[in-house]
């Protein structure tokens, strides 16, 4: 969704669906870095372990501070989740914390910035 909203925001429109729900969300750096850490992990062999962000937010929360991050100005249409949506997504992370320790290590704060970056000013081009 966050790829989304900035590909919207491109355009100068700024649409939130599902803005009462809370997810959580990870950096793919971060992402990444975690699954090889469990791939060399003798300990995570067979195990099914959760890897995702540690900080909850609702989705209207995340829309504002995506708006800060990126310096965007104007309303954000809120509307609201699709039928049958999931109202709440946040992984437990204990598993993985065991495994390899601390993680995330990127904020939520500085990968909506290098998210905003990338698709606001950088190389995407879209699809």
């Amino acid at each position: 969704m966050i790829p989304d909203f900035y590909c919207r925001a491109r355009n100068g429109q700024f649409v939130l669906n599902g803005f009462e729900d809370t997810r959580s969300f990870i950096y793919v750096d971060d992402a990444i870095r975690a699954t090889m850490l469990l791939a060399g992990d003798r300990g995570a062999q067979g195990e099914v372990v959760n890897v995702g962000g540690d900080s909850e937010i609702r989705i209207k929360d995340l829309g504002a501070l995506m708006m800060e991050v990126a310096g965007l100005r104007g309303e954000i249409r809120l509307n609201p989740s699709p039928r049958g949506s999931v109202r709440r997504r946040v992984p437990n992370l204990d598993k993985l914390r065991r495994l390899i320790g601390r993680h995330p290590e990127i904020s939520l704060r500085d990968g909506l910035r290098e998210t905003a970056r990338f698709y606001l000013h950088g190389a995407y081009k879209g699809l």
